[in-house]
Parts: structure tokens; C-alpha cells; sequence
């Protein structure tokens, strides 16, 4: 009797086994054939976290794609980046935010609130190289929250990938339906275009309290961006930084530890490494913006047209610094 129950048990197992195979290789030919590619025509790649999806228009910057995603720190743009630069493409130029607004990095968002984990594995392992948490040692990772995300993503029908297949995606230059890669959002008429002036105090204690202030989880975030500038390096690609506008109100209240932190950053890691570093920190006024640090459509379309200028020009400024 209990021969034939688990010998059941076994074949049940076998069959489990089988289709979980068999929808995990479906899921990564999906994967490998309908992930992002660049069109043949983009040679400016625009990427980072919010303040590049609402604040720089493609459509208004010659040959250029935007890949940003909210709250993307630089660990995941650097596996973004290594495997888009590993395609053929036109690239020339990457553009990534880069600016005081981000160094509020107070935590490792791949250890913690488990949405906020779930959210960035879910960008990792829906690259068509899976970024397993090896690559991630630098960072405490939560691993059993990684499995039960690639069991959700390769394994269990990705549904993201079939709505592309269905739909017939273009294999170039499109990015909807994407988990990694979401682009530009204009901000005309968004749900978050009031904000109160008198909230600025908790707005700033809220983000940028003196202390949460964790230099540690900064440092590694930062690191980052050494290894994006190695593989642009190898491609001959040319990294540039971008510090985008902030609300001069937002500017004075934040903590002296952040501006001092940022300030060691630009000479450290910026001028050190001698990358190309535009400032537009102090660019434009309020009416630019949709809350207290994203641009509203107004905003990236004045910075996106003033990009473009700049990127077009034959040398670009090490070091540009645009005020009002």
C-alpha cells in the first residue's frame, strides 16, 4: 500500500517536474525573442529612476530611447545596460539621472519591505540573462523572496511576453508590456501634479531625514556607476551624467549630510573618473514641476529640447552648470 502511494507521489512529481520545464523553456524563448532591443536608429539611451521618466522626452531628443523605470537604483541599470550593450545597436551616448534628489538611497531595497524587493528581483529576472543573487553578494539579499519571484516570472506563465507575442511586438524599440524597462511618462494631467507648499518640511523629513541618512547603502548604489562606465568604456560608448532640476525650496531644506555627501560624490567619483557631468540642478522654476521633485510636461519639455541642444553639440562640457 504505501509502495503504490508513493510511487503515485512520484509520477505526480515527474509530471509537476515536466511541465514546470516545459513552461520554463516557453517562458525563456519568450523572454530571449520579445525582451527589449533597441531600434537600429537610437544612439541616445536615456535611463535611471523617476526623474528620468517624467522629466526627459524621447520624442524631443534626436534618436533617443527612454528605458527608466521609478526607483530604479543603479544596480539594476548596470544589468539593464550590460545586456542591451551586448546587442547589436547604434548607441553612442547614455544618459542616466544622476542627481542629489537620488542620494537618498536610505536602504537595500533588495532586503526589507518585501514589495519593494519583489518589485526590483522581478526587473532582474525578467532580463534574457537572469541575474541570480551571486552577482548581488555586495548587498544582503533576500533569497527565498528571489525564488518565489523567478518561480513567478521564468516557471509560471509570464504573461507580459505572451500579450507581446499576441499583439506581435516590434522585436525593436518597443518596451510596452515590459517589467524592466517602462520609459517615458508624461506628466500632463497626472494624479500627482498638486502638491502643498507648506508640506515641504514633511515631504523632506519623510526623504531626506539626517537620520536614515545610510552613507553605506549610497556608497554601493554608487559604486554602480564605475561599472556602467566600465561597459560604456568597452563599447567606446560616452556616459553622462545628469543632475536634474529641483525645486529651489527642496534644495535649502535638505540636510547639510546629503549636500556634503553629493558634493564628495561629484569629486570622487564624477571628476575623478572624468566623466561628463551635466548640471541643470538650478534650471527653470517652479512652475516646472508636478510635485516636489518630478518634472511636469512642461518641465521635460523645456529640459528634453535643451538635451538635445547639448548632446548635439560636437564636445560636450565636462562639467555644465545651468542657472536661473
Amino acid at each position: 500500500m504505501k509502495i503504490k502511494f508513493f510511487s503515485k507521489i512520484l509520477k505526480l512529481c515527474i509530471i509537476i517536474a515536466v511541465l514546470c520545464s516545459i513552461s520554463f523553456y516557453f517562458n525563456d524563448r519568450l523572454i530571449k525573442e520579445y525582451s527589449y532591443q533597441c531600434a537600429d536608429s537610437t544612439e541616445v539611451l536615456l535611463t535611471g529612476s523617476s526623474l528620468t521618466s517624467w522629466g526627459l522626452d524621447p520624442a524631443l531628443i534626436k534618436n533617443s530611447e527612454n528605458i527608466s523605470q521609478r526607483a530604479e537604483p543603479n544596480i539594476i541599470n548596470y544589468f539593464k545596460l550590460r545586456e542591451i550593450l551586448k546587442q547589436d545597436n547604434s548607441i553612442n551616448k547614455i544618459v542616466i539621472s544622476t542627481g542629489l534628489q537620488e542620494m537618498n538611497f536610505k536602504g537595500n531595497v533588495f532586503y526589507g519591505k518585501k514589495s519593494v524587493s519583489s518589485e526590483m528581483f522581478s526587473r532582474l529576472v525578467s532580463l534574457r540573462e537572469v541575474v541570480l543573487p551571486k552577482e548581488l553578494t555586495v548587498l544582503n539579499v533576500d533569497r527565498l523572496n528571489y525564488m518565489e519571484v523567478f518561480i513567478r516570472y521564468r516557471i509560471f506563465p509570464h504573461f507580459n511576453y505572451i500579450k507581446r507575442w499576441l499583439r506581435g511586438a516590434e522585436k525593436k524599440g518597443d518596451s510596452k508590456d515590459l517589467v524592466h524597462s517602462r520609459g517615458f511618462v508624461n506628466g500632463e494631467g497626472s494624479k500627482y501634479s498638486t502638491y502643498n507648499k507648506k508640506e515641504y518640511g514633511s515631504f523632506i523629513a519623510e526623504h531626506f531625514n539626517s537620520g536614515d541618512f545610510n552613507s553605506r547603502y549610497n556608497d554601493i548604489n554608487i559604486s554602480y556607476i564605475d561599472s556602467i562606465g566600465e561597459l560604456c568604456e568597452e563599447k567606446d560608448i560616452e556616459l553622462i551624467l545628469l543632475a536634474f532640476p529641483i525645486r529651489q525650496e527642496v534644495y535649502r531644506l535638505i540636510p547639510d549630510c546629503y549636500h556634503e555627501y553629493y558634493e564628495n560624490f561629484k569629486s570622487n567619483v564624477i571628476e575623478k573618473n572624468n566623466y561628463k557631468f551635466i548640471d541643470y540642478a538650478h534650471l527653470g522654476d517652479s512652475t516646472w514641476f508636478m510635485d516636489y521633485v518630478h518634472l511636469n510636461w512642461k518641465g521635460a519639455g523645456e529640459l528634453s529640447k535643451n538635451l538635445n541642444i547639448v548632446l548635439n553639440q560636437k564636445k560636450i562640457v565636462r562639467m555644465t552648470s545651468v542657472k536661473y
